[in-house]
C-alpha cells in the first residue's frame, strides 16, 4: 500500500462509518470522525476515532461503546481480504485529546509514495 492509497482508504472508511452510525446516539457534542491507517508490528491498522467538541458524558460514552463492535464487524465485511492485517480499532475522544495523539498516527503512516 502506498501513501495515496492509504489516504483514499481513510476517506472510504470515514464515509462508511458516517453512514453506519446511528444518528440517534449522537449528541450536539458530536464533531465528526477521524480515520487513521498506519503501520504497526502487527500489520496495517485502521483506527477510527469518533470526535467530540468537549468532554463527553458517561452516557454518551456508553452509547457509543454499544455500537463499537457491530461497527467494526460491518467495516471488516467491506474489506474481506484482510487488508487491515493489524486489525480495525475504534475509540472516541475530544478533538483536543485526538490532536495530542495525532503525532503517533502520523509518525506511523510510513507508506511509500
Amino acid at each position: 500500500m502506498n501513501k495515496s492509497q492509504a489516504e483514499e482508504l481513510e476517506e472510504v472508511v470515514k464515509a462508511i462509518t458516517e453512514s453506519m452510525l446511528d444518528e440517534q446516539l449522537l449528541s450536539d457534542n458530536y464533531s465528526g470522525i477521524a480515520v487513521d491507517i498506519y503501520n504497526s508490528k502487527y500489520g496495517i491498522i485502521c483506527h477510527i476515532t469518533i470526535l467530540f467538541k468537549k468532554a463527553f458524558s458517561k452516557d454518551e460514552s456508553d452509547r457509543l461503546m454499544s455500537e463499537k463492535y457491530p461497527l467494526i464487524k460491518s467495516i471488516t465485511k467491506f474489506f474481506p481480504d484482510r487488508l487491515f492485517s493489524g486489525g480495525i480499532t475504534s475509540s472516541h475522544s475530544t478533538i483536543e485529546m485526538y490532536n495530542r495523539y495525532r503525532e503517533f498516527y502520523d509518525s506511523n503512516k510510513n507508506f511509500e509514495d
